[in-house]
Order: structure tokens, then C-alpha cells, then sequence
């Protein structure tokens, strides 16, 4: 039986991009019908529908990396036929917008904090220009080969925990969201230093370079910003090596959550002797 008329309603998404394999739901699809997007200047008489679809209409679409970018429009094939058809809905042609494949700049992030720490020492570090979804990983320098590493650190809080078991200069790997690459950071002051156990100067500058001017004696203390509900997160800071931090709630991130809002606007760290028993740096 041949889909002789158009009977999809719409697509759930208005775009993708090239290379990433994208769930598509095609509302009054049938299930095991299958389906495939083509340039709008092409005939879908002449492709051949290869996605299959599952009983909600749902599908798993990629568009080649070599493919073009613009418009794509639907064409699709019922369940037994053996045709391929243009697919219109009222307000037109189903269409999609295929994007370029998203990459990362070399300089997508411009500095690390701290720079310098101890091995294998679980430390927090944030970096900035970091962004949610973002990934991140630190290679040994002796070898810098990003392509070959995973950055598997979730950036979306501008920070996250790493632990170093090896000391050495490392070269900071990244993937913004939506990419597939690595690649090496190569900005002033994105090389972090692990050293071997043992206070350096480097280590105890970063503290007494912060120059908080927050005042937090007139805010909530808490252990951490994650104990804060909503709305008193914006009211509430938390210390962390000395340092006092102001929390803010991130709807950037998912799930949202209070965290500390900058490690490095000293209009967002507490001056000091400004907070909780005058512990502030």
C-alpha cells in the first residue's frame, strides 16, 4: 500500500546539527513507517526513506558531517508501501534546520583557578568561560594529545572536582556543548601545575589575591550553597579555604541548583573578617 498523501502533522524539533544523531517524534507517523530528511532542492521521489519509526513516531535522525546546511524537508514511506512522499502540513512543508557541526575554540576558556595544586589531592577548580553542558579533562603535558582524551568533567557549574595522580604541567582539555571534539586550551594562564605534597607560594597567592568586597556579615552562612532553598540562596554564602563565597541559584544548569556564584568578581567574595567568625582571608 503506497503513502499516496501527505499525513504527517509536524516534527518535534526545528533544527539539528550535522553529525549528532538527533530524536525527531513525527506527529501522524505510523509505527514502522520510516522516514528521512533531504535538501528542499531535491526530489524525495528519488531518496529512499531509511529511518524506521517506533509506535510514538519517533526516530533517530543523523545528517552526515560532509552533508550541506540549510533547509531539509521530510519524506516519508507507510509501514508497507514502497514510495517516498513529500510531507506538507497546513502551515506548509515540513521542514527542519540542519546547523553546522559545533566546535571548540582553543581559547574557549581563558583561566583556571587555582592553577597550582597538590597530587593526588581531590581540589576543585573553576575555569573561566566554562559553560553548561561544557566538558572538561587535564592531560600530562609530555604528551598534550587531546584527540586522544575524553573530557568528562561537567562544567556547568563553572567548576568541578579533579584529582591528579601524577606531578607535572597539564594541558587543559575541552569540549563545549554540543561538540564532538577535544581540544587543547592554549590561552595565557590555562596550564595547571600538580605538585608533589607541600605548601608553595603559588599555592597560598591565590588566597591573598581574591581582594573580596562583599560584605557578608549581613548574610546567612551555610557549609555549602546546595543547602539553600531557593529563595534565600541569594542571601546566603558559604567558605570555602578561607575564602567566602556568594551563593546564587543557577537555572543554567540542569537541574538547578544554588551554587557559588564567581571565584574570581570580588564584588561576589566577602571581604575579610566579613563573614562567619571573622574566618575570612
Amino acid at each position: 500500500v503506497a503513502a499516496m498523501t501527505s499525513i504527517i502533522e509536524s516534527a518535534s524539533r526545528s533544527s539539528i546539527t550535522k553529525g549528532v544523531t538527533t530524536a525527531i517524534t513525527l506527529k501522524g507517523a505510523s509505527s514502522a513507517g520510516k522516514a528521512i530528511f533531504i535538501p528542499t532542492d531535491k526530489a524525495c521521489s528519488d531518496a529512499t526513506p531509511k529511518v524506521v519509526l517506533d509506535d510514538s513516531g519517533r526516530g533517530l535522525f543523523t545528517i552526515p558531517s560532509s552533508g550541506k546546511i540549510g533547509d531539509y524537508k521530510l519524506c516519508y514511506q507507510s509501514p508497507s508501501g514502497s514510495d517516498s512522499v513529500e510531507q506538507k502540513s497546513k502551515e506548509g512543508v515540513i521542514q527542519i534546520k540542519v546547523l553546522e557541526t559545533t566546535t571548540t575554540s582553543q581559547d574557549t576558556i581563558t583561566g583556571i583557578s587555582p592553577s597550582v595544586i597538590t597530587v593526588n589531592v581531590p581540589t576543585v577548580i573553576s575555569l573561566t568561560g566554562s559553560g553548561p553542558g561544557d566538558r572538561a579533562v587535564f592531560v600530562h603535558s609530555d604528551s598534550s594529545d587531546c584527540a586522544a582524551a575524553t573530557p568528562d568533567k561537567d562544567m556547568g557549574a563553572g567548576h568541578a572536582m579533579f584529582t591528579i595522580t601524577k606531578t607535572g604541567e597539564y594541558t587543559l582539555c575541552y569540549r563545549v556543548t554540543g561538540a564532538k571534539d577535544s581540544v587543547a586550551q592554549s590561552g595565557d594562564g590555562v596550564k595547571l601545575q600538580v605538585k608533589a605534597p607541600g605548601v608553595t607560594k603559588e599555592m597560598v597567592g591565590r588566597w591573598q589575591s581574591k581582594d573580596g568586597k562583599l560584605d557578608c556579615s549581613s548574610m546567612d552562612y551555610v557549609p555549602f550553597c546546595g543547602v539553600s532553598l531557593e529563595e534565600k540562596c541569594g542571601q546566603t554564602y558559604t567558605v570555602q579555604s578561607g575564602i567566602g563565597y556568594k551563593c546564587n541559584w543557577n537555572e543554567a544548569v540542569w537541574p538547578p541548583k544554588c551554587a557559588v556564584q564567581s571565584f574570581t568578581d570580588p564584588a561576589k567574595i566577602c571581604i575579610s573578617g566579613k563573614c562567619a567568625n571573622d574566618a575570612c582571608w
